[in-house]
């Protein structure tokens, strides 16, 4: 039976409507799946996190290839389908809760060795994809690396260059913090429902070190969040706007004249090393 055909099957069987604010559309392209899975490349070793395990479709193919898969899902109708579906894979343990109302630190370390990496995997919901991404880089120690699937928008904005449209905050804190590798892409007529736009398959691995030396990671994420709040205004006009510069409007021309950096530019013309030194010059003035 052809792979879309027997998803709707399962779906009117187990009367599930897809559900639209939870985001759902769900992968029903054999071929991409083998694709992912390959671009994975899963070991014997592994302990996966998936995120957004929907009705099994990468969940079942990765267990066989892994030691243990703790499958994330918010929908318990669809847990409850995916415990009928997944008959002798005894390596996967299906959790009803969102993970961003998880404490993941927390989770790796009682659930893995210590030492053990935690590796990610998943289809994240378009809405909050970015949320997500950035509480697993909270925790990069604990994480080889994470391979989603994401909205072809948001994964040309991660993987942008400098004056390009696409480049923003988001941009400088992969390129800081991780290196990117980019897969394929899926078009949108893979999943049901269909959603009104591709998706990109990415796989991010956290350094483990920053490619610039940060001792306030708050305050430099702060910083280029700012210089980036109003695309069409300069550096020196966003700026104004930090807290450690409003307490005295002074600092904003020793911020740029000690950083070296052109306060009529816009952030999308500077490297994440220029960065550096508006962050380096923030440090000495606040």
């Amino acid at each position: 039976m052809e792979a879309r055909s027997l998803l709707i099957t399962v779906l009117k069987k187990y009367k599930i409507t897809p559900q639209k604010s939870l985001g759902q559309n769900f992968l029903n392209n054999p071929e991409a799946v083998n694709k992912l899975i390959a671009f994975i490349d899963p070991s014997d070793k592994d302990v996966f996190i998936e995120i957004g395990s929907g009705l099994g479709t990468l969940t079942f193919p990765l267990a066989r290839k892994v030691k243990k898969v703790f499958a994330f899902e918010t929908d318990s109708r669809l847990i409850k389908v995916s415990e009928e579906l997944k008959q002798d894979l005894k390596n996967i343990e299906f959790i009803n809760q969102d993970i961003l109302g998880l404490d993941l630190e927390e989770f790796i370390a009682g659930h893995l060795q210590p030492g053990e990496k935690a590796r990610v995997a998943g289809n994240l919901p378009y809405y909050i994809s970015t949320l997500i991404l950035f509480q697993l880089l909270k925790i990069k120690s604990y994480v080889k690396d994470i391979t989603v699937m994401l909205q072809k928008e948001l994964a040309m904005r991660i993987v942008a260059n400098p004056n390009t449209r696409d480049y923003g905050s988001l941009t400088v804190f992969f390129q800081v913090f991780t290196d990117i590798k980019i897969g394929f892409e899926v078009r949108r007529d893979s999943f049901y429902p269909e959603p009104e736009v591709d998706s990109i398959i990415i796989k991010i691995i956290p350094l483990s070190k920053p490619r610039i030396d940060l001792s306030d990671y708050d305050l430099f994420l702060k910083l280029v969040k700012t210089s980036f709040a109003h695309r069409r205004k300069t550096l020196k006009n966003n700026l104004k706007n930090l807290d450690e510069i409003k307490k005295d409007p002074q600092l904003i021309h020793s911020l740029f004249s000690s950083s070296g950096i052109d306060p009529g530019a816009r952030a999308e013309a500077l490297s994440i090393f220029e960065f550096k030194k508006l962050y380096d010059a923030l440090m000495e003035i606040r």
